[in-house]
């Protein structure tokens, strides 16, 4: 009967543990956006819901879409994708990055769907240009770019 007991304990204190990591846990979400005309780039920035906190970015730039969050140094995640590879998609009021080739979902935080609206008309806009020989680097002409 101890025996038991003791598994019991132990598997409440696990499903105790759980809950707690699953209530606690970072949750993220987009607050606003801000255009630099200076450099041509659009940044999204990420507040965490706990802390209400600015803790991250997303920056769409003419060849590259990067971002950084955190919540602490356990909690970090990054990354760049360039313009071309990626794809811009809003569900259940989530705002996701999705890479192109294998449809991998490489972002998914919550967003205003009027911020999805603004950052996904950019990289529309980032994308032509990429393919206008205009707005191309005479290197990304001579690599085929």
């Amino acid at each position: 009967m101890k025996l038991y007991q003791l598994i019991s304990v132990i598997i409440f204190l696990i499903i105790s543990l759980l809950f707690i990591v699953f209530i606690f846990s970072p949750k993220f979400y987009i607050k606003f956006y801000q255009y630099d005309k200076d450099y041509d780039s659009f940044t999204l920035k990420i507040f965490s819901k706990v802390k209400e906190k600015e803790c991250g970015f997303i920056n769409i730039s003419k060849e590259y879409v990067t971002f950084r969050y955190y919540y602490n140094l356990s909690n970090f995640n990054k990354g760049a994708t360039a313009v071309e590879d990626i794809i811009f998609d809003y569900k259940d009021n989530h705002f996701h990055i999705i890479n192109k080739s294998n449809n991998k979902l490489i972002l998914n935080i919550e967003c205003d769907k009027d911020i999805y609206i603004k950052a996904n008309n950019y990289l529309i806009e980032k994308k032509k240009q990429i393919k206008d020989e205009s707005f191309r680097s005479s290197k990304d002409i001579f690599l085929g770019r």
